[in-house]
């Protein structure tokens, strides 16, 4: 059995930045972090995240007798060319976190950062399929204007 929790944060910028791994690196400790209540943050996000973090606190709770394998995705797009040091180095320290939250060797966690040329292959990726697959540029093309989540 698996069990996935993917973030994606898509920024239209044209670095990536520091500040938005220390924000999943705060969540992530707040809200992955069984000894903490989801109800005490609610002043701090949205109901959105709230729910997502509580219902995959349940699967995970439901799931740990099977030896269920858990995947934590944290995928960070921008328009960006380069990846500075401190930015990796950020995303080393919250996959970290994740292993300490949950030490076990059936836990993956992972920090892929999309940039420009990325993206773009993958856009062609999707054209090359068809006519069909425009929704999925569409989906990316929205990721990339979103600014709040």
């Amino acid at each position: 059995m698996k069990l996935e929790l993917v973030i994606i944060q898509a920024k239209n910028t044209t670095s990536f930045k520091e500040e938005a791994i220390m924000k999943w690196k705060s969540i992530s400790e707040n809200l992955l972090q069984f000894s903490n209540a989801i109800g005490d943050f609610a002043g701090r996000y949205s109901e959105d995240v709230l729910r997502a973090f509580e219902k995959f606190r349940l699967l995970h709770l439901k799931a740990i007798r099977s030896r269920v394998k858990l995947y934590f995705n944290y995928i960070y797009v921008t328009l960006a060319s380069e990846l500075h040091p401190n930015v990796k180095a950020q995303g080393s320290e919250l996959e970290c976190i994740i292993r300490r939250l949950f030490p076990s060797k059936n836990v993956v966690a992972g920090v892929k950062f999309v940039n420009a040329d990325a993206l773009m292959d993958r856009i062609n990726s999707i054209l090359k399929q068809g006519l069909f697959c425009h929704y999925q540029i569409l989906l990316l093309i929205l990721m990339i204007r979103r600014q709040k989540y």
